[in-house]
């Protein structure tokens, strides 16, 4: 789940030839869960966030509920019969949905996949009910009416995808857990060079080439500052030690 990278940029020369690239899950998913890992958030230097995939829930375009409202309708009156799929146990993904259980007391069974790559494979061969996975990794499948999206976690509704609801505007927003990325290297990093590799990212988010490398793989360019990114870190490793507490 990335711990092995994150370890190998904690223990590693502080000289920022070395920069670590990973999903939020590393820092604030895995350390909430895992009490034997050998680092901690304070063993990183944020350089910056880059760009988010928000999480969404999915089902087959043949499936008898279209909608989020019919969805939860069915899975209240039918609790324990439908299932999802994810990309592991304690991913975002995971947590997306169990997020989603818990803000409306739906009783649905967690059916755990090696990656997102195999949930795909389940959701079109109906073996599971529901998807949960990233927006931009189901992007094709949902742009080709194979899938219907049913709820997403974005911050507000995506462009070109107006009629999907979002967890927050349904009274949820401790539920928009969304995959987001960032930079990262060793906390003992002498600050001239944190410095000069801040002002590279910040730079290089601004590039025209890049936000439209980004949004044509159906993610968001999300750039943060250093201390931005830790307050994100922060605040999202306490939410999700609450949820690991409550599951």
């Amino acid at each position: 789940g990335g711990a092995l990278g994150a370890d190998f940029i904690a223990k590693g020369k502080p000289d920022g030839y070395t920069v670590y690239a990973t999903t939020n899950s590393t820092l604030t998913i895995i350390t909430a869960m895992q009490r034997d890992l050998t680092y901690r958030l304070t063993d990183f230097a944020p350089i910056g966030s880059t760009m988010a995939d928000m999480g969404v829930i999915t089902a087959r375009s043949s499936a008898a509920w279209k909608t989020l409202e019919e969805l939860v309708d069915y899975a209240k009156k039918n609790p324990g019969k439908l299932n999802y799929g994810s990309a592991g146990l304690g991913t975002v993904s995971f947590f997306t949905m169990e997020l989603f259980k818990i803000s409306y007391g739906l009783d649905i069974a967690h059916v755990p996949f090696q990656g997102t790559g195999p949930v795909k494979n389940a959701i079109l061969g109906d073996h599971v009910h529901l998807a949960s996975s990233g927006f931009g990794s189901m992007a094709p499948l949902i742009k080709s009416g194979d899938l219907i999206p049913l709820v997403t976690t974005a911050p507000k509704r995506v462009a070109g995808f107006g009629n999907v609801p979002t967890m927050a505007e349904k009274g949820f927003p401790e539920a928009s857990l969304n995959i987001w990325m960032g930079l990262y290297v060793a906390a003992k990093t002498p600050k001239p060079i944190i410095d000069r590799l801040v002002r590279a990212l910040e730079q290089t988010m601004k590039d025209p080439a890049v936000v439209s490398a980004v949004e044509k793989a159906g993610m968001l360019v999300d750039y943060h500052s250093p201390e931005a990114t830790r307050k994100l870190l922060e605040s999202e490793h306490e939410g999700v030690k609450k949820v690991v507490a409550r599951l």
